[in-house]
């Protein structure tokens, strides 16, 4: 099981929109086909989880990253027998 996220605070003590901490790990929250999605992230950084979260939204809108959604009904499609 995985353990509580929870906010990310920059210098000034503010929560970071869209990233948390889970298990000493950054987590990216964000939207993707309607329904909140979280991800884990590369970054060791508050800075690189910022840049990466933000890479990620913007590849999101710009139909650059598909979303998880769409890549599980892909698969399932795939695995599908030819004539069904």
């Amino acid at each position: 099981m995985q353990g509580k996220r929870s906010r990310v605070l920059d210098t000034r003590g503010r929560a970071v929109p869209g990233i948390y901490r889970r298990d000493g790990r950054f987590v990216a929250g964000y939207q993707a086909a309607g329904k909140w999605t979280m991800r884990t992230l590369r970054a060791e950084t508050l800075t690189e989880a910022k840049r990466e979260r933000d890479s990620l939204v913007a590849g999101l809108r710009e139909g650059r990253t598909v979303a998880p959604e769409s890549l599980d009904r892909a698969r399932s499609l795939q695995r599908l027998p030819a004539g069904s």
